[in-house]
């Protein structure tokens, strides 16, 4: 293997190109592995919004108030807590 650059070693060279085959795989993994989660807590959401419990989508109806309070929890257990917007407001 011909160096092009002659002031750092071929092993370094070689060293490099395997450091970053590794860095570009571990990144996939972690990549499929943060949308694995995404998907499986989106299911989540679903499943519960869609539930027995959540019955009613009627304005000021129990199930109405029970799916929004759930969407604001897990809107502030994410960070986003917005002015106003997450206030309870009929």
């Amino acid at each position: 293997m011909v160096s092009y650059f002659p002031f750092i070693p071929i092993f370094m060279l070689k060293l490099s190109r395997h450091l970053c085959v590794a860095s570009i795989l571990f990144s996939s993994l972690i990549s499929h592995a943060i949308a694995q989660a995404i998907e499986t807590q989106a299911m989540t959401d679903v499943k519960k919004l869609a539930s027995v419990e959540m019955a009613g989508r009627a304005i000021d109806t129990p199930g109405s108030q029970l799916a929004r309070d759930y969407i604001v929890g897990r809107l502030q257990g994410l960070g986003i807590n917005g002015r106003d917007s997450l206030k309870r407001t009929p």
